[in-house]
């Protein structure tokens, strides 16, 4: 392919999907089998033992499929039903942690495994084609936050704050030296409210009964302080920092008491009924007054990214987590190659749903910013026309994986169905290491259980690994076949969205 401009950007390269694609599922497996091996690690001399030892167990394909999928959906059923376990608003509660970091999420790791930052990562000050220090700063920078926030967990109060200073003090210098101070502005704003909030918790066992409730205000807080010092008082953002830490941290912790309250009453679904479509409306009011009085752009993108976009997917995401919870209490976790197909097939539906909404926010913001005389933000406008043109370039990755997040538990479901696929195929070192560990635990010496504790955590993390790989090459593969049996499919697709956008520029702009 000849090199072909994107959005006025660095010219693309001439692109080879399948290896492109071979290798992120490379590293997202890899990367999978990172966060299992720590998890088995931290679990083997702790409660999770037992877990461990029944990974271990001399099971069948199905039965060990069954067992994998009950512990994971109670788990997760555990953590989104808060405190005291009900249900009432807490799942979508939830859904708001797990959705404010994936845009983040979904733009960094792209730029950092490829140097991919079109069409969203340049927003963020990601630079197409650069540098390689920058990126691996970016990747150990992110691994350490990520540490510091799990160190942080079961210590005392000098330990967490020791360790929530240095998540602090590391986020806020990565970020500037990779992406400027805009950005070390809004990672020492996040990393914070994150640390506080993990020692809240600790101190609180049964949980925070609405930490999504939370992390949405202290960020609608933090964004309208610093637009509203400088629309009032001609504050630059880069001097408003300490004001807008101040002020996110009042509207997180005001909505947090506000939450537990209302959890009180058995009325936080109410709560969210009203505060999600205010949150939208304040992120949109926020923008206009920022874009009126001329905030400089980083920081209304970062509003836009880390605010309105997550709030387009929470409900997306609550929607198939929550299809995987209605097939779990119906039984289907004993049918588990059944439970995985239902699962992707009823998660379907709502991956297009979730583009058009992106799409509409992000032409949303676009004709607000022009409609007072600035430039558009993300240039939604080109992007139907680019994905026309080089659609089936991996360029695209990042856009890609933002609208393919709803996919992701139903693609969970598949990995664990195949991780007993291949548990069963592992019998016979899962029964040497079986058995070591119950001598050690019957109280023989412990000579050599260092070793098999090692061998245990590489050998969960290998399973994961391949599990993931499977299952992200398996869904390529889909997802290659429906192209080429449905060709028609996608320029349609991109069609009805500059229908749909056209509808709403007409609606937005009627009485200009």
């Amino acid at each position: 392919m000849t090199e072909l401009p994107l959005l006025g950007a660095t010219p693309v390269a001439a692109l080879d999907d399948a290896p492109a694609m071979a290798l992120a599922a490379l590293l997202l497996a890899l990367l999978g089998a990172g966060i299992a091996a720590w998890c088995a690690g931290r679990a083997i001399s702790g409660p999770g033992r037992d877990g461990l030892l029944r990974w271990l167990a001399p099971l069948p394909a199905r039965e060990r499929a069954t067992w994998l999928l009950d512990e994971a959906q109670g788990v997760l059923g555990r953590w989104l039903d808060g405190p005291g376990g009900s249900p009432a608003g807490s799942a979508f509660d939830r859904c708001a942690v797990l959705a404010l970091p994936l845009p983040f999420l979904c733009l960094l790791l792209p730029w950092i495994a490829f140097g991919w930052a079109e069409p969203l990562g340049n927003q963020l000050g990601l630079a197409s084609a650069a540098a390689p220090w920058r990126r691996i700063l970016a990747a150990v920078g992110l691994v350490a936050v990520l540490i510091a926030y799990a160190c942080m967990r079961g210590g005392g109060l000098l330990r967490q704050l020791g360790w929530g200073i240095g998540a602090f003090v590391v986020a806020a210098e990565v970020a500037r030296l990779v992406a400027g101070h805009d950005a070390a502005d809004a990672a020492t704003f996040v990393v914070a409210f994150g640390a506080i909030a993990i020692g809240t918790q600790d101190r609180n066992p049964g949980g925070l009964a609405s930490p999504g409730l939370g992390l949405v205000a202290a960020s609608i807080g933090a964004a309208a302080t610093v637009v509203g010092l400088e629309a009032a008082a001609g504050l630059r953002p880069g001097e408003a920092v300490t004001p807008a830490l101040a002020g996110g941290f009042l509207a997180g912790f005001a909505a947090l008491l506000l939450g537990h309250l209302a959890l009180r009453q058995g009325r936080l679904g109410l709560l969210w009924c009203i505060a999600w479509p205010a949150a939208i409306l304040a992120s949109l009011g926020i923008l206009h007054l920022g874009l009126q009085a001329e905030t400089v752009y980083p920081t209304l993108r970062l509003i836009a990214l880390f605010t309105l976009l997550p709030l387009v997917m929470q409900p997306c995401l609550a929607v198939t987590l929550g299809i995987g919870r209605a097939l779990h209490r119906r039984g289907f976790c004993a049918r588990p190659a059944i439970m995985g197909s239902l699962h992707v097939l009823l998660s379907l539906p709502v991956v297009p749903l979730l583009a058009a909404a992106l799409y509409l926010a992000m032409l949303g913001t676009d004709i607000l910013a022009v409609s007072v005389g600035n430039h558009a933000f993300f240039g939604a406008p080109d992007i139907p026309d680019n994905l026309r043109l080089l659609a089936h370039l991996v360029i695209f990755a990042s856009l890609y994986a933002i609208v393919l997040v709803p996919m992701l538990p139903s693609l969970g479901t598949i990995a664990l169905v195949l991780c007993g696929l291949i548990g069963a195929a592992l019998r016979v070192p899962h029964a040497a290491l079986r058995t070591r560990l119950r001598t050690a635990a019957e109280g023989a010496p412990p000579a050599g259980q260092p070793v098999a504790h090692a061998l245990l955590v590489a050998l969960v993390a290998v399973e994961v690994f391949l599990a993931i790989l499977l299952v992200l090459l398996l869904a390529g593969g889909a997802l290659s076949l429906a192209v080429a049996a449905l060709p028609s499919a996608l320029p349609g697709f991109i069609d009805g969205l500059e229908g749909l956008g056209g509808i709403l520029a007409a609606w937005l702009l009627r009485g200009a």
